[in-house]
């Protein structure tokens, strides 16, 4: 969750976003705070799951997934073609092309990294460049912060951009993998 809210937080500052000092001192005590709360708030969460928490989950879950991605960017992309709205088949596409570069430089560094999976070994720094493992960058992750940062950029709504970088890309954020 804190690499969440770091990621939000420097998405702001660097965006330009932030008005002031002020925004940025309240950025990073909000990121102070929900470091100190993250493993007792996770903990929390999984202690009171219920089958409505579950089922929210649910629709969720699939954030980074390449059919949900590239369903959004390529939906918008369509939109914008069917609907002749120019504006709209630009976003999309710029939308979709920021899918596409985060992909392939996240196989990219998969390929070159070689990095296997924590449960496969003991050791967190055996590295294997151009081997079969290739556990990192998290492809769902990456996918996931590119259509939040994407959307983020069109939408220019800093709640919207709040919900975009706050929703987990995968089932392992909510106690299910």
């Amino acid at each position: 969750m804190k690499c969440v809210w770091l990621a939000l937080a420097l998405h702001i500052l660097i965006s330009g976003r932030a008005e002031g000092q002020r925004d940025a001192v309240l950025i990073v005590g909000v990121i102070g705070a929900a470091t100190l709360a993250d493993r007792g708030l996770n903990g929390w969460i999984q202690d009171h799951r219920s089958s409505g928490s579950d089922a929210v989950a649910r629709v969720f879950r699939n954030g980074g997934q390449p059919e949900v991605v590239f369903g959004i960017g390529g939906g918008m992309l369509a939109a914008g073609v069917i609907s002749g709205r120019p504006a709209l088949r630009r976003r999309g596409g710029r939308v979709l092309a920021s899918l596409v570069v985060a992909g392939l430089t996240s196989t990219a560094i998969k390929k070159l990294t070689g990095r296997q999976r924590p449960v496969a070994t003991t050791d967190p720094f055996l590295f294997k460049p151009f081997s079969s493992h290739e556990s990192f960058p998290s492809g769902h992750a990456t996918m996931a912060f590119a259509l939040a940062t994407s959307l983020s950029h069109e939408i220019h709504n800093r709640w919207a951009t709040a919900a975009l970088y706050s929703t987990p890309s995968r089932p392992e954020l909510h106690g299910h993998g």
